[in-house]
């Protein structure tokens, strides 16, 4: 198949930065691409050779959108894998497979995948519901800290947050509000502070989407698990788990 200068057409389903840098090289290929994307001010919109509206995530747009280019791939995972496999199954080139993106669609099969292939991973546990988290907590089988994180389409920012009831070292509160009036963090959690309890007028309080807890350091046991238990509810409720 002749892939340079010619009528091959790449067809990439996503149009997001990861696009973008992938047409930048596309590009020095003479590659002719054509993007689908929802949003039609994506990162690729101007820069494809074809981009087109349309949503990754239904099955018939994926389906024509597939069925007008010569190798489909991909540069986000949230995408209608069974229109892929079968596009896969008239013959269609997808890289990755479809196979291979329904395993990475859900991390805790990911995860799975690593260890039965004896894959190098960090240490992981699966949970299908809160109650099955709150009886291994009880069990105080919990390493804190530890990452909590959404088995499907979690990325940075979303679906992922970092657990940690331990109390750690103070944290400069002067350099975190140099950072915060910078604009370089948009926002910060604290369950440590300078001077106790932090005081109504303090200037951290003026960034309304900081986060203030208490710290269970001198806590006992039950009184960890309960204010545990409080947090761990919060973080369900806001990732609508």
């Amino acid at each position: 198949m002749q892939l340079f200068s010619s009528n091959f057409k790449l067809g990439i389903l996503g149009g997001g930065q990861l696009g973008k840098m992938l047409l930048y090289d596309a590009k020095r290929y003479d590659l002719h691409t054509k993007v689908m994307d929802s949003n039609n001010q994506a990162p690729c919109a101007k820069i494809a050779d074809e981009f087109i509206l349309g949503d990754i995530t239904n099955y018939q747009d994926v389906i024509n959108f597939g069925n007008k280019v010569d190798i489909i791939t991909v540069e986000i995972e949230k995408i209608n894998t069974e229109a892929l496999l079968d596009l896969e199954k008239k013959g269609k080139k997808v890289y990755p497979s479809a196979k291979t993106l329904q395993i990475i669609q859900n991390k805790s099969d990911q995860k799975d995948f690593y260890k039965k292939n004896n894959l190098p991973t960090s240490g992981f546990k699966n949970y299908s519901n809160l109650d099955e988290l709150k009886g291994n907590f009880k069990k105080d089988n919990f390493q804190f800290p530890f990452v909590w994180k959404s088995s499907k389409f979690g990325y940075d920012g979303k679906g992922v947050k970092i657990i940690n009831i331990s109390r750690g070292p103070l944290v400069c509160e002067t350099s975190v509000l140099k950072l915060l009036d910078e604009k370089f963090i948009d926002s910060v959690g604290f369950d440590v502070f300078e001077t106790e309890p932090i005081q109504k007028d303090h200037p951290l309080k003026k960034y309304h989407k900081n986060i203030f807890g208490t710290h269970n350091g001198s806590n006992e046991i039950d009184g960890v698990y309960k204010t545990s238990m409080i947090a761990i509810s919060k973080i369900v409720e806001f990732l609508n788990l």
